[in-house]
């Protein structure tokens, strides 16, 4: 683990090297605390959108028919829980990420309670910074990627600093300001370590869906498989996203802040 600090006065350079090294050993530092967090949250989501599609189906008027507004708030509702959840993911994997950074262990529990403490601005500027990215990318495809590499460490900035919404926007733009490139060059090493693990998964899923749909019972146990998998799929990107955001976003404030990992988490203690 490296502590960036400030030397004769001169802040330290923005290596996409050293983002890397410490998003692939913050990963695997904390691989099973993140595939934790995770796991509880798509459990969160299943069973959630579980009961919000059971008691939907109850709902219907007097002559016994499901109301035509039933189907609408059912999709609305999922859709909330899911963004929420995956709020509360994103948040509490960037939490665990700027702790390991800082040289601390933090706890599952602890990981969870952070990320509950910042899902609501996390959820207001992931919707802004959506919206932002998909006009953006009307036009022209460059647009939306300057946007969204403009506002990627929001979601630290608003866990560390305990920022609103509008402020970890604005933080995250100031943050990334002359850094837009190196930035993206650390992510895309990132997405593609992604996808091919993703094509690994999907052809292991693949095969033994192929394998085990002949077998008895073989639908019911490709369908706990493919839910595993799928579980784990969702820890890879959110721990693996998680690790290289807090990642870029110490080693932006190292840069052109001087603060060290350690400084930013004090903020926690």
């Amino acid at each position: 683990m490296t502590d960036s600090t400030v030397t004769n006065g001169v802040n330290p350079e923005f290596r996409v090297g050293e983002v890397l090294s410490q998003t692939f050993s913050t990963y695997f530092g904390n691989f099973f605390k993140f595939l934790a967090v995770s796991f509880i949250g798509y459990v969160v989501i299943i069973g959630g959108v579980g009961l919000i599609t059971g008691s939907g189906l109850m709902m219907s008027d007097r002559s016994g028919e499901i109301s035509p507004f039933v189907a609408p708030g059912q999709f609305f509702l999922n859709f909330l829980l899911t963004m929420v959840a995956a709020a509360v993911i994103q948040a509490s994997v960037t939490f665990g990420a700027v702790e390991h950074q800082a040289g601390r262990s933090a706890t599952v529990l602890g990981m969870i309670k952070a990320g509950v403490r910042s899902a609501i601005p996390v959820v207001l500027a992931t919707v802004v910074m959506s919206v932002l990215v998909f006009i953006g990318s009307i036009f022209l495809l460059v647009p939306g990627i300057i946007i969204w590499l403009m506002l990627s460490v929001t979601v630290p900035a608003i866990v560390s600093e305990k920022l609103g919404m509008a402020d970890g926007l604005k933080r995250s733009q100031e943050l990334t300001t002359g850094f837009k490139w190196q930035v993206f060059a650390a992510f895309l090493v990132v997405l593609i370590a992604i996808w091919l693990f993703q094509i690994l998964l999907a052809t292991v899923m693949v095969g033994a869906g192929a394998s085990m749909l002949g077998s008895n019972g073989g639908s019911s146990i490709l369908a706990l498989v493919v839910t595993i998998l799928s579980i784990a799929m969702g820890s890879l990107t959110y721990g693996l996203m998680g690790s290289t955001v807090a990642a870029v976003y110490t080693n932006l404030r190292a840069a052109k802040e001087g603060t060290s990992a350690d400084e930013i988490a004090k903020v926690f203690a």
